[in-house]
């Protein structure tokens, strides 16, 4: 049976998450994973685990000074802690940011909100969702995504059918409940 080139490029799935006790959803494109994609994705998503582990650590390192210095050591350990936490700040920035890129070139859809409108896929926008849950949304497309090609991402049975209500859309579209 023939395939329409336009409906295997605007082929969707939803995928499903919890954030906080909240069920969410997101839909991604599924031309748009290629295996390439997807290892920048986990690479991403893998440097953001280590940025919160380096906050983690940083916080701890902070937490446990104890005797009072003085004031030429003190200036010295100030000194390079703030450079410290300068360099963290920039190179969290910069992953927030790179995760941003590519969820705004795969997501389609989500179910965030902002002022009751969806919020939409620009890099100013993405910049105020926190990086946790931009987070899930990165495990849980990749969760889905292992193995495209093979068993999953196969069409709707009608793919170039627009469908307007998001109720409408899960009734009709694929969906796997990660985490």
């Amino acid at each position: 049976m023939p395939y329409e080139l336009e409906d295997m490029l605007t082929r969707r799935r939803e995928v499903t998450f919890d954030f906080y006790g909240r069920e969410m959803h997101a839909e991604y494109w599924v031309e748009r994973m290629t295996k390439e994609f997807r290892m920048e994705l986990l690479r991403l998503l893998r440097a953001s685990l280590k940025m919160q582990q380096r906050a983690k650590d940083l916080g701890e390192a902070v937490s446990h000074v104890e005797a009072p210095l003085d004031s030429e050591q003190a200036h010295d350990e100030d000194t390079a802690a703030d450079t410290a936490l300068i360099q963290f700040k920039a190179d969290d920035d910069k992953v927030k940011r790179q995760i941003d890129v590519a969820l705004i070139q795969v997501l389609a859809d989500w179910d965030l909100l902002r002022g009751g409108k969806p919020l939409p896929f620009t890099p100013d926008d993405m910049w105020l969702v926190p990086a946790e849950f931009e987070g899930k949304v990165v495990a849980a497309i990749l969760e889905d995504a292992r193995g495209m090609g093979e068993t999953k991402g196969t069409p709707n049975s009608n793919p170039s059918l627009i469908i307007s209500s998001r109720r409408e859309r899960r009734a009709t579209s694929r969906s796997r409940r990660i985490g």
